[in-house]
């Protein structure tokens, strides 16, 4: 009786291992983290199947990345050469908005397999909503907040519909890369968080997937931008440093996750201002840079897109304002929006197309609207609205037009001290 116990244990303790076993292996064939080279040999041929589904409507667009690179937009089987392979789930935008459109993708949208000689590795994706997308996000003074397209268009005072509290931490920039997820810039603890777009639901102090840090980052990050290369961007409020993570670093660090310390792959000095504040690309790929605060005057950068490659480049032009330059945007023709403490100036195009050192006065800007209120972020919708965030007057945000400063649409403690605004996708 004793050996058949035995026995039967015997059988179980080998059927639970082999089962573990198997499941060990089929979890090694797709990963969100980083695969070992010394795990994934590079020698002969292997396959790659990839199932892909979709809503109606929603053509799939999945880059797979490796020692040969190509882009899907439907199931396919690869034949590839053995070795480790990424593959980025792009996100697809849906109907177009004239506000803020909807965005689908795969919820873990960066993996990282490995393609083995002779093996077949297969890999599911499934688009579905994003549930950041058709929203207008923002930072502030206690965590990120997200208003919806309903809330957005109906002028609702509701609270935002989407929540990432941190009690009296205090967050600056905020982007989203092409897959969906995103990143902000926590001024206070000199980080820069990421979280997947799964992670995009109201929750209290939520762990993102990837914390970065590292010296530079350290001197207060305070804008967040994205190249069209997929590079990240960013700008150090107390050193007024410029930084770039190159796409492929980021895409590790990101497949790593966790906590890392790692600097950028480049950088430079802002040596002829005090702070580095915004910073975006307009359509030709030159960065523009809002910089200044303890002196005057402030200034606003260009730098032509093939000078960032040397290891100090000079703006082409240098804008220098009055008063300090706050967040801003670009709209469809080119103009220049920004914030400027209780002011919404905008540049013409013409006005942005010099070069040298250009002092242009408030009265000759393309449109000046001063008002008593405290204007943080700027940002253009699809309709080419502008929207403005009010940290002092009611906690609300406001809408301008070409001729004026329209009213309130949004009045709530979630809009506490906003600072960056960013509509995705």
């Amino acid at each position: 009786m004793d050996l058949q116990k035995r026995s039967l244990r015997n059988i179980n303790f080998i059927g639970l291992a082999t089962l573990m076993l198997s499941l060990l292996l089929s979890s090694c064939a797709t990963s969100t983290s980083p695969v070992p080279s010394n795990a994934c040999p590079t020698t002969g041929i292997g396959t790659l199947e990839l199932s892909i589904s979709s809503p109606t409507g929603v053509t799939p667009n999945v880059l797979v990345k490796g020692a040969t690179s190509q882009t899907l937009n439907a199931s396919e089987s690869l034949s590839l050469a053995a070795g480790k392979y990424q593959i980025h789930t792009q996100r697809v935008v849906g109907t177009a908005d004239a506000l803020v459109s909807d965005a689908f993708g795969e919820l873990s949208p960066l993996q990282e397999v490995c393609v083995k000689a002779s093996e077949t590795t297969s890999v599911t994706l499934k688009y579905a909503l994003h549930k950041a997308s058709g929203h207008l996000w923002s930072t502030n003074t206690g965590g990120i907040v997200g208003l919806s397209r309903a809330q957005l268009a109906s002028a609702s005072s509701a609270d935002a519909s989407i929540k990432l509290s941190y009690p009296f931490k205090v967050f600056r920039g905020l982007t989203f890369d092409s897959m969906g997820h995103m990143f902000v810039a926590q001024f206070d603890n000199d980080a820069i968080l990421m979280f997947n777009p799964s992670q995009m639901v109201s929750a209290e102090e939520p762990t993102p997937a990837l914390r970065l840090t590292s010296s530079v980052i350290e001197g207060n990050t305070y804008g967040l931008a994205f190249d069209a290369e997929g590079n990240l961007w960013g700008t150090t409020w107390t050193t007024s440093i410029v930084f770039r993570y190159n796409a492929s670093t980021l895409a590790e660090l990101m497949l790593a996750g966790g906590e890392q310390t790692q600097g950028p792959d480049y950088q430079f000095a802002l040596t002829a201002a005090d702070h580095g504040r915004d910073l975006e690309f307009d359509a030709e790929g030159n960065l523009w840079v809002t910089a200044g605060f303890a002196s005057e005057p402030d200034k606003i950068f260009k730098f032509d897109s093939v000078s960032l490659t040397t290891a100090s480049p000079s703006p082409s032009l240098t804008i220098e304002i009055a008063f300090p330059a706050g967040w801003f945007d670009f709209d469809a023709a080119g103009r220049l929006w920004f914030s400027q403490n209780g002011n919404l100036v905008r540049f013409s195009a013409a006005q942005l197309a010099g070069s040298g050192t250009q002092a242009i006065a408030f009265e000759d800007a393309d449109l000046f609207i001063r008002s008593t209120n405290v204007f943080n972020g700027v940002l253009v919708d699809n309709s080419g609205d502008v929207w403005i965030s009010d940290s002092l007057n009611g906690i609300r945000m406001h809408k301008a037009t070409d001729t004026a400063l329209g009213g309130i649409f949004n009045s709530s403690e979630d809009l506490n001290a906003t600072q960056d605004l960013y509509m995705y996708p």
